[in-house]
């Protein structure tokens, strides 16, 4: 719900490349996120879960780091 959020705000703040950029990365955070819920749910370990959605989380953390930065 909030990657949806986040992807659907018009942020005019930005330049119209870092919003689509924004959204892009948006998106496949979210369908990686989305496998991880689906693993779970066919029966992996919460705990290789939770390890593969922490580094996902981690990636966009830095991506976003980097992208600021870079502005």
């Amino acid at each position: 719900h909030g990657c949806d959020t986040l992807i659907r705000a018009p942020h005019s703040q930005l330049l119209p490349e870092d919003r689509i950029w924004l959204v892009e990365k948006c998106d496949d955070w979210k369908k990686k996120l989305a496998l991880q819920h689906k693993s779970l749910d066919a029966g992996a370990s919460s705990e290789s879960v939770l390890e593969e959605a922490d580094a996902v989380i981690n990636k966009l953390v830095v991506a976003l780091r980097l992208k600021a930065n870079s502005a």
